[in-house]
């Protein structure tokens, strides 16, 4: 397979695929009522969740399409930054194959950390409904980073 064919077909599947998280989101956002309002209803045999998770499948997977979009070109994208830097720093500005790759990594690393960030600060920050808290009841979804090892309380009669 050439390389002018995988750069249509990863584009192609990239464009199906914001179809996919634009329809979803559009979906869950407008035609589900907003909130508790939405419990019960169905479209097409999913409920809002459902809908939820197809829309979070479809940002997943075109994440990937990203990534892979990026690691195709990404020789293109380092000539592109070295020719900008040459032309502003006055020289010539050149890096290697291992260098680029080193970079590229880099920068996913530097990518990942600042993602995993936010969503760690996001999970701290993240406070349970009011009335939970004043009724010491525990809510109803624990997120990954609040659960406990302890085993599960009884159930009460």
């Amino acid at each position: 397979m050439s390389r002018s064919t995988l750069n249509f077909l990863v584009d192609m599947t990239l464009a199906t695929l914001f179809g996919a998280v634009l329809a979803a989101t559009s979906i869950a956002e407008f035609v589900f009522p907003p909130g508790l309002d939405s419990q019960g209803w169905s479209l097409w045999g999913l409920e809002i969740d459902g809908w939820r998770s197809v829309q979070v499948a479809a940002i997943g997977l075109f994440s990937l399409g990203v990534l892979l979009h990026l690691i195709l070109h990404w020789n293109w994208i380092c000539g592109f930054l070295t020719a900008r830097l040459s032309r502003r720093w006055g020289m010539r500005v050149k890096i290697n194959d291992s260098e680029k790759t080193v970079y590229g990594v880099a920068t996913l690393i530097l990518f990942l950390s600042i993602l995993g960030m936010v969503v760690t600060a996001a999970e701290f920050s993240a406070k349970p409904p009011a009335d939970a808290a004043k009724n010491d009841q525990a809510p109803a979804k624990k997120s990954v980073l609040q659960e406990e090892t302890q085993p599960p309380r009884p159930v009460e009669n």
